[in-house]
């Protein structure tokens, strides 16, 4: 059956990856983007023994994993770094450590509403602006074309005046 046919039956974005499929799927998600992240360090940093890394990436699996999901949080981010770092056992149950004390001491939580808002509003701004510039430099061309049609068209008309009271 071709791609074609088969989704004129059935749209495939309404169907949602469920239990090991979605942790798989966000897992490799998040893994491809903590790829770039650490790729954007100096091989100098050691980020895998950074707690500011460990947090940041406990603040996105926060983020993205619900209770709705039923994926443990701690052990994602331990595969997490067993997957970039290829962590050995006794260096994941320091991880563990760690992200148990970002944890009691109310360092991991979800980014609050307002930043997210703020932020949303300040990336709309921006392409409103883009938008307001191209808009002003097509109204500008425009412009400028219609007096170029009018003056183009008075000098027709006056040429033609001329050519009319010469005969």
């Amino acid at each position: 059956m071709s791609i074609d046919r088969l989704s004129s039956k059935v749209d495939v974005d309404l169907i949602n990856p469920k239990n090991n499929l979605l942790k798989a799927q966000k897992f490799a998600d998040v893994l491809a983007l903590l790829k770039q992240k650490v790729a954007e360090y100096p091989t100098t940093y050691i980020v895998k023994q950074c707690n500011e890394f460990i947090l940041m990436v406990c603040k996105i699996i926060e983020e993205l994993v619900v209770k709705a999901d039923k994926i443990n949080k701690k052990e994602m981010v331990v595969d997490l770094f067993k997957a970039l770092f290829l962590f050995n056992e006794t260096e994941c149950n320091l991880l563990r450590n760690s992200i148990d004390f970002l944890h009691s001491n109310n360092m991991i939580q979800k980014i609050k509403n307002s930043k997210k808002m703020w932020s949303t509003i300040k990336k709309v701004g921006i392409i409103q602006k883009g938008i307001n510039i191209i808009a002003d430099e097509i109204y500008k061309e425009i412009r400028n074309d219609l007096i170029l049609m009018t003056c183009s068209k008075i000098g027709i008309m006056k040429v033609g005046l001329i050519v009319v009271a010469l005969i």
